[in-house]
């Protein structure tokens, strides 16, 4: 009785398993990867928007913007903030509908 050819047989399966595990294992990978930066986009957002608000408020206050001109320049660099969080909010929702839709399609054409 041959035993070298049981073995090898039982390695040549593992490995076709092992690599159709490593496709789906990367799959998974891009995936999270993809939830974790639109978790910290939206963390962001959430707390960008209001922090800066309240921070242009402070700095824009009349005895603080009349006696330096730093309070001027942090004011506008917290203002040029939020419009850009602003921006920021508006295209990562564009983008998760945009990978909504896609998923979507990709399940009607996996369901055909």
């Amino acid at each position: 009785m041959n035993l070298s050819r049981l073995v090898q047989d039982d390695n040549a399966s593992f490995g076709i398993n092992e690599t159709e595990h490593h496709q789906h294992q990367q799959s998974g990978d891009f995936t999270n990867f993809i939830s974790l930066r639109e978790v910290v986009g939206y963390a962001s957002v959430v707390l960008g928007i209001p922090g800066n608000i309240l921070s242009a408020i402070i700095w824009l206050r009349i005895h603080l913007a009349s006696k330096n001109s730093s309070a001027i320049f942090l004011a506008m660099l917290a203002i040029n903030d939020f419009a850009y969080l602003l921006f920021q909010c508006i295209l990562l929702q564009r983008v998760s509908i945009a990978l909504a839709m896609q998923s979507a399609v990709l399940a009607m054409i996996d369901s055909v």
